[in-house]
């Protein structure tokens, strides 16, 4: 297995499964249900990692003093994870996530209770050497990619996007026998999109949501949940809660 399976440190409610000589599959067990995380050697220093969780929360015991680049997809279901700084970052159905990694450890939350997506990570100083290696001439400069889309400490979430979602669909259902060399090329092909893409154009932040917003909100749900018989309306909850109409609305939407 990849020395960089070895390098990362998962904590202590995940457990390794079974392992090949470049695939290796955890599960992840906690209170409020389990997960299970398929990873893959694409390229010396590349993996690429499906994520299946079944659950309310957990807490990810994530470390590594790895310089890396990580690339995640949400196929469906939500996850909410603190982005530092009180702030709380939401990856959903269709959006695209760029991070370091800086902020993987701590309590992580499902809203819809499941999350499905796929992971591809890069360990800057082995992939930025054996990608052009086995593929001469690529053009992409992965260290450039580091710099484009992590300039700040907090995830960049790129929401929905057609190419995006056409890219990560034909990985969902990939036949054995040709995943090896398909995961070389849908990556490459990933790569090549970040590239090219203009961050100044049609593509847009997802807006990032503070502490005591969040938990407004979610007291709002636990109201609104406790007694289906009774109605309110955005005025009153807008009231009771202290917190203005339009963050009400945006935030109870992406949380």
């Amino acid at each position: 297995m990849s020395e960089i399976f070895e390098q990362m440190n998962y904590g202590l409610n995940v457990q390794g499964i079974v392992e090949t000589d470049d695939c290796k599959v955890m599960r992840l067990n906690d209170s409020s249900g389990d997960g299970t995380m398929t990873l893959y050697q694409v390229f010396p220093g590349v993996f690429l990692m499906y994520n299946d969780f079944h659950m309310k929360q957990c807490v990810s015991g994530f470390q590594t003093d790895m310089d890396l680049l990580c690339i995640d997809h949400c196929r469906e279901g939500r996850i909410e994870q603190e982005a530092g700084a009180g702030a709380y970052s939401y990856l959903e159905a269709g959006d695209l996530r760029v991070d370091q990694r800086i902020h993987h450890n701590g309590k992580v939350t499902f809203p819809l209770c499941h999350y499905h997506g796929i992971s591809i990570g890069f360990q800057m100083s082995v992939a930025a050497k054996e990608i052009p290696a086995h593929m001469k001439d690529f053009s992409v400069d992965i260290y450039e990619l580091q710099k484009k889309y992590c300039s700040d400490t907090k995830p960049f979430v790129i929401p929905g996007e057609p190419a995006i979602e056409h890219i990560f669909s034909e990985l969902y259902n990939v036949p054995l026998k040709i995943k090896k060399d398909y995961f070389k090329i849908k990556v490459l092909e990933l790569l090549l999109y970040l590239d090219a893409l203009e961050l100044s154009g049609h593509t847009e932040e997802r807006p990032y949501f503070y502490k005591g917003q969040v938990e407004k909100i979610k007291a709002i749900q636990a109201l609104l949940t406790e007694d289906l018989t009774k109605n309110y309306t955005l005025e009153e909850l807008s009231e009771q809660f202290d917190i203005a109409l339009t963050p009400l609305k945006n935030c109870f939407k992406t949380v």
